[in-house]
């Protein structure tokens, strides 16, 4: 048949020449094949376009890009870096690595890495961050997984790492810390991060002390290593100072410190927060054993904890519920087969994980671990799975059950609340770790809370109290600022505020809550005589006491809101903060610059600009019978600033008032 104009103009494109009298009469698939074919070629002469590593450090938030130069003029090529849980210390890790490789390729080198984790399932999520952040700067790189059940030995990683040399490939070596002294046999390694660094310490129980794991002080015997990093979210204090100077000295210099509470200010994370609940259709609570609970009980405190969280927490992310158990053989096994949680799951299309840290072991793949739903998963499909949550609209319902395997470094994108069936009095660390999973942010930033789900009948032991206080302190929470949702079985809620504490005992007695004495005391663990003793503790210590007193003055006339006007203010930003989704659709509609200043703070600041700008209600708030009518058209974008002035009097100035100061002001 005849070409078309069409194909010949395409055929003129790709195979770049005109078409022959001989060739008038070639088929339109032959073309097709042709275009394929051509095409290819091309591609494949066209190298991948690479990232350089200055392009790359753009990539990085603030204080990874600060931690990460941090090393650069650190003399002794080793340092200790200390940041909340969610904060991305693997791109960190990454960074130092992806530098050094870079180096050594100008010297027409490659480069040997070592990173090293506690946990299995961790080393599997380490192997593809380290492929995808070596496939964005386009260098070689091959992963190799070093623990008990990845097959390899000593031997056969020395022969990879030879034949990578030789074909200009990186080696990185995931390693677990029991593996770690295997390793001490390598001719050389550029970098070791290890990751969960509190690990390098364990006890012996036979001598009742603290000590360095074995595969820490093999690997460092033969001074194989040119630089190493150490990282964790809980950093340990030890009482031996023999043993804190020991590790002082193999870990070096902390090189980076970022608190929990500037990660919550700079909103990096989000900030813990109490749920506590009344379990309906639990008889006795009050003699019930909270170290032997029965898997009724149990079954019951999660659908009602997940009910409750569902329909009183504002958020479309769905509830994803992590909940934490003593044992998986014992505990969590049972309760994830168990009928009637079952058949609830079921009914509510709610995903149901189980993730063990033991198994049955097929062909080096651990099956009898993990588990979504009914089905079997490996470790890799399972990590999969839980990385597509946010994604996969099956998804959006979860209940995570587990012991210890997730309570380190995995993470579980969007997790909105925990809640722990095991008694971790004795290891605060892990508690708080555990409360980390929940602080990640979610992929758009919908989420304000962490929050820990507390059964009433927790609350029946002082020790859980004292758990739940250690949370704040790591955080640096006062108490006054600590957000508290009590509900009851009927599924009514009241949101604690410091102010109305006699409607907050009305609302616990009226609903005839088991426990309500607990849970007044509970909720008055976080009111005026701490908030009193920290005020005074501060004003003492303080060394310009005048000034601290000015500032206190600031905080209260803000907080009180004795500034005519402010009421509707705090209400306004109440409402966005409690219907995310309004705001988002303001802010997709308008974008982020400010209708008053007209600062683009997006463009301005990057991705942290986008929670410098608020959204305001032309109409004021007291005007309507119900928020509901409320409409997008009604609102306006502006920066904190600006939103203050606006509200310094009332009613409100307009935008167009504001714009007029600030015209005659400058």
């Amino acid at each position: 048949m005849k070409l078309s104009e069409k194909a010949k103009a395409i055929w003129n494109i790709i195979i770049g020449k005109e078409i022959s009298s001989k060739e008038k009469h070639i088929s339109t698939p032959q073309i097709i094949k042709e275009t394929v074919k051509v095409k290819n070629e091309k591609i494949n002469k066209v190298s991948k376009p690479r990232m350089t590593f200055s392009e790359h450090l753009k990539s990085l938030r603030p204080y990874q890009r600060e931690a990460f130069q941090r090393t650069l003029t650190d003399e002794k090529e080793k340092g200790q870096f200390f940041l909340p849980t969610g904060t991305g210390k693997t791109w960190i890790q990454n960074t130092i690595i992806i530098d050094d490789a870079f180096k050594e390729e100008e010297n027409n080198k490659v480069g040997t890495y070592v990173i090293v984790s506690p946990k299995i399932l961790l080393c599997n999520q380490h192997s593809k961050v380290v492929k995808t952040f070596f496939d964005k700067v386009n260098l070689k790189v091959e992963t190799i997984l070093f623990n008990s059940t990845s097959g390899e030995n000593i031997e056969n990683v020395k022969q990879k790492i030879k034949s990578n040399e030789k074909n200009n490939k990186h080696t990185v070596i995931i390693s677990t810390y029991d593996s770690l002294s295997k390793l001490s046999k390598l001719e050389k390694i550029n970098v070791c991060a290890y990751d969960e660094a509190h690990n390098i310490i364990i006890n012996d129980p036979e001598k009742g002390v603290e000590k360095f794991k074995k595969g820490v002080k093999d690997i460092n015997k033969n001074k194989i290593i040119s630089k190493q990093y150490f990282f964790t979210a809980t950093p340990k204090k030890y009482s031996d100072k023999i043993l804190q100077d020991d590790i002082n000295d193999l870990l070096g210099p902390v090189s980076y410190n970022m608190s929990p509470k500037k990660a919550v200010e700079d909103r990096w994370i989000v900030p813990p927060a109490i749920h506590i609940i009344e379990v309906k259709d639990i008889k006795n609570k009050q003699l019930l054993d909270l170290d032997n609970l029965d898997q009724t009980t149990i079954a019951k405190t999660i659908i009602n904890s997940f009910e409750y969280e569902k329909k009183n927490l504002s958020h479309n992310l769905g509830v994803k519920m992590l909940v934490s158990f003593k044992t998986i053989g014992n505990d969590a096994d049972p309760i994830y087969k168990n009928q009637e949680f079952k058949d609830w799951c079921n009914e509510k299309n709610i995903t149901r994980f189980l993730a063990a840290s033991d198994g049955t072991y097929k062909d080096g793949e651990n099956y009898g671990g993990f588990y979504i739903d009914d089905d079997p998963h490996t470790r890799e499909n399972f990590l999969k799975a839980i990385n597509k949550i946010n994604e996969d609209g099956r998804y959006k319902n979860c209940v995570f059950l587990y012991h210890d395997i997730l309570s380190e470094g995995i993470d579980i994108p969007g997790l909105t609340s925990i809640i722990m069936f095991r008694n971790l009095e004795q290891n605060k660390l892990k508690f708080i770790q555990t409360i980390g999973r929940c602080c990640r942010h979610d992929k758009d930033k919908i989420k304000e809370k962490s929050w820990i789900c507390v059964p009433d009948y927790f609350l029946k032991t002082e020790k859980y109290k004292d758990l739940i206080e250690s949370i704040f302190e790591s955080y640096e929470i006062k108490y006054c600022d600590v957000d508290i949702l009590i509900t009851s079985a009927d599924g009514k809620s009241i949101r604690y505020n410091r102010k109305d504490k006699k409607e907050i005992e009305e609302f616990i007695n009226e609903k005839g809550l088991v426990f309500a004495h607990k849970i007044i005391d509970f909720v008055h663990l976080f009111e005026f005589d701490k908030v009193e003793k920290e005020l005074n503790d501060d004003f003492n210590n303080s060394k310009d006491k005048e000034q601290f007193l000015l500032e206190l003055i600031n905080e209260v006339y803000d907080k009180d809101f004795l500034l005519e006007g402010a009421k509707t203010l705090q209400k306004e930003r109440e409402y966005f903060r409690r219907n995310p989704n309004l705001r988002n659709e303001v802010l997709k509609k308008y974008g982020y610059t400010c209708d008053v200043c007209k600062v683009d703070f997006e463009l301005k600041y990057g991705e942290i600009g986008r929670s410098m700008v608020e959204v305001h209600h032309e109409k004021e708030f007291s005007d309507y019978k119900d928020e509901h009518e409320i409409k997008i058209d009604d609102c306006k974008v502006v920066c904190a600033n600006d939103h203050n002035g606006i509200h310094s009097k009332k009613p409100c100035y307009t935008i167009e008032e504001i714009e007029k100061i600030i015209n005659l002001k400058e």
